[in-house]
């Protein structure tokens, strides 16, 4: 037996491609000519990390499989590399200014100290699990959960009926999720449906039974990313404009206020299926009908204007009618 890069399972030496996830030598070849600064396959992280595939590669950082040989188990691991900034040659990194060392290292501290804030929140259910972080090859590696299941992007586009059945029994979950981190001074950064993560799916047909199951998470935590864009001067963070904040668009910090923002448009987005169009920035969105009832909560959150929108989730819960809690913050059918 071997252990496929692709998936990290077992399966026969006899076959060439993986028969569980299809992956093959031939991938591998592939990743190395497009991604070149990513680590090989096997390659071993602190003695027990045996990487695998690429699962996202970006100009920040790179994000691969990999198997715990310790307690053998998958886990996922995040390479901070920013690629406009060094290149990898063997087990050494070559800078191209020393100016880019120092932004090199600038971000790598953003990102250690992410993770670390990230591991003081482990008692939260609603983020993936982060295990350490380790210092090698002359860079840093977060070593987290691997989940089992798809985006909520992916989710919907699967389930398109089950949009309003997520908002009413997942969505308060999120902000339940959201309001705990930003109690203990950590925000997101860019949350968005492909930032949203949907494990537990049991059953290929899904009901309202089924959704009530299912477990989400918040992923993708972009804080340090965006701190190290801002502060070192590099290429701006790319930012979905239907999903953020136009103060956080015109390079401000990412704070409460721009997740805040961010969740009113994953809302009315679950609400309606739609996007928040420029018109309705402008001049304030529109519900109908049983939708009706979450207008006013979901116009507060995304508030064009930073000075008219609540400072945080604490302050919007406060703001909210016993019922407006219970919808926004408890969840529960219709």
């Amino acid at each position: 037996m071997k252990k496929c890069m692709g998936c990290m399972r077992d399966y026969s030496e006899n076959s060439r491609n993986c028969p569980i996830c299809g992956y093959s030598s031939a991938q591998a070849v592939e990743c190395r000519v497009n991604m070149p600064d990513a680590l090989e396959p096997e390659t071993i992280l602190a003695g027990r990390y045996i990487i695998g595939r690429v699962l996202s590669y970006s100009d920040y950082g790179i994000i691969y499989i990999a198997w715990d040989a310790l307690l053998q188990k998958r886990v996922t691991v995040k390479e901070y590399f920013p690629v406009d900034l060094a290149e990898r040659s063997g087990e050494e990194l070559v800078f191209q200014s020393p100016q880019k060392q120092r932004m090199f290292e600038t971000g790598k501290q953003y990102f250690e100290l992410e993770i670390r804030k990230l591991n003081h929140c482990q008692d939260i259910p609603g983020i993936t699990e982060v295990y350490r972080c380790i210092q090698e090859n002359h860079t840093s590696y977060l070593v987290m959960e691997y989940l089992e299941g798809i985006t909520l992007q992916e989710y919907l586009e699967l389930f398109p009926k089950c949009r309003k059945s997520v908002f009413y029994l997942l969505f308060p979950e999120l902000m339940k999720t959201m309001l705990e981190l930003q109690k203990r001074g950590i925000c997101h950064g860019n949350l968005l449906p492909e930032h949203i993560y949907i494990t537990n799916i049991v059953t290929e047909k899904q009901t309202e039974e089924s959704v009530r199951k299912l477990k989400i998470k918040a992923i993708g935590f972009s804080e340090a990313k965006s701190r190290f864009y801002r502060e070192t001067g590099e290429e701006k963070e790319e930012y979905n404009s239907s999903f953020t904040a136009p103060e956080l668009l015109e390079s401000d910090k990412v704070n409460e206020q721009s997740d805040l923002y961010a969740l009113g448009c994953i809302a009315f987005w679950l609400l309606t299926g739609k996007e928040i169009t420029e018109k309705e920035k402008r001049r304030g969105i529109k519900l109908s009908g049983n939708m009706k009832k979450y207008e006013r909560i979901v116009q507060l959150m995304v508030t064009a204007d930073p000075k008219k929108r609540p400072e945080d989730l604490q302050q919007l819960k406060n703001m909210c009618s016993k019922e407006e809690q219970r919808r926004f913050f408890a969840g529960g059918q219709e």
